[in-house]
């Protein structure tokens, strides 16, 4: 696993959990993870609609991961890793009580859906952590190279 942080946080932002807590769900398994990615705006509604726009409710993305399966390569031929993307969140919008569920509950579902899919036969699943008015819900997408 590599650790890439690209944002520093600004007051008032947060993740979902640490670099510590990934290191400790993940292990030694094969994927990129990265902190604040350059990708994502800091406006997390903004987030929410480019990534989910059916989504009803006040939304807040906190994490992206794509799973690709040990074998696939992309178009040039090379391999290609798994990732994860921690997005920065308002700490207003996630107090200490969703980040301990988020650590007790959430991620060991992330770490299952990832060790099943890894191996599998699909190609890509695309995962996305919402938590919406409050609640914790896991958005999934199934894609395919060829």
């Amino acid at each position: 696993m590599k650790v890439y942080k690209g944002r520093g946080l600004n007051q008032g932002e947060t993740y979902c959990c640490s670099i510590r807590d990934v290191k400790d769900a993940f292990g030694d398994r094969d994927i990129n993870v990265y902190f604040g990615h350059i990708q994502f705006s800091r406006n997390s509604v903004q987030n929410s609609k480019e990534c989910l726009p059916k989504l009803k409710g006040k939304a807040l993305i906190l994490m992206n991961m794509t799973i690709r399966r040990a074998d696939v390569v992309n178009r040039q031929g090379l391999e290609i890793s798994s990732f994860l993307c921690i997005q920065i969140i308002p700490m207003k919008e996630f107090g200490n009580d969703k980040r301990k569920e988020f650590l007790e509950k959430i991620l060991p579902k992330i770490i299952a859906i990832y060790d099943r899919y890894i191996q599998s036969e699909i190609e890509i699943h695309d995962l996305t952590v919402v938590l919406i008015d409050g609640n914790f819900q896991l958005y999934d997408k199934i894609r395919s190279y060829h």
